[in-house]
């Protein structure tokens, strides 16, 4: 929960009129997704096996920090910056490869994460937290090294995450061979027998062209 000082509009004869305390709640990070992001296999098993979902974007936000010190945020701040960066992936997978990531700010400014540090912001630890009229960075969120592990994407894989172009491309910008093979065993077991094996993967453009050219040749 987002906690600030705003302040008021102006009264009807102009000149402020005070502060007020306003408070927001923003959308952190999913149980499966801080599974990922700290590397807890157990965890991530159990909920893959309760049912979370692999598939779709996932995404946090981060909030705005008031870089005045005690000063109050105006109402346009309030409004239009209270959420300051929005972190996504294209997939669990994608954020399990450590590739692909976007960080989008207030005023639509967009980049690629993690940064050339390997660095990814993410929220503070708790179940609740409050941050209460935040003046730095440090309080607002945490810096945390992306360590991607084979193993969480191998887990992934298993209970139906798709591999697309963004996956592919992220695996082989790995110095670790291990997580391209683990996304091209996947590709291979399709290729040889795409209707009993995992039927959510999908398949490069490239890829669907040469099954059909091969499929062509057997006719």
């Amino acid at each position: 929960m987002l906690r600030a000082k705003v302040e008021k509009p102006p009264g009807l004869f102009g000149g402020g009129s005070g502060f007020e305390w306003k408070e927001d709640t923003i959308d952190c990070e999913s149980a499966l997704l801080l599974a990922i992001l700290h590397a807890r296999l157990e965890v991530l098993r159990v909920l893959l096996e309760k049912g979370a979902r692999v598939d779709g974007e996932v995404q946090w936000r981060s909030s705005h920090v008031n870089l005045y010190d005690s000063r109050s945020w105006t109402a346009d701040q309030w409004r239009q910056q209270r959420c300051q960066f929005t972190y996504s992936f294209p997939s669990a997978l994608a954020r399990a490869v450590g590739r692909g990531g976007t960080a989008t700010e207030c005023d639509g400014t967009t980049w690629h994460v993690p940064d050339r540090d390997g660095k990814l912001h993410v929220s503070l630890r708790g179940g609740v937290v409050t941050l209460n009229h935040l003046t730095r960075w440090q309080r607002c969120s945490a810096g945390l090294l992306v360590r991607p592990h084979v193993e969480i994407v191998r887990l992934l894989l298993a209970y139906g995450a798709r591999v697309t172009d963004v996956e592919l491309e992220g695996s082989r910008k790995s110095p670790d061979q291990e997580f391209l093979d683990a996304l091209l065993s996947i590709n291979a077991a399709l290729f040889l027998d795409p209707v009993h094996s995992n039927s959510n993967w999908l398949p490069p453009p490239s890829q669907t062209r040469f099954r059909s050219l091969m499929s062509l040749q057997l006719l």
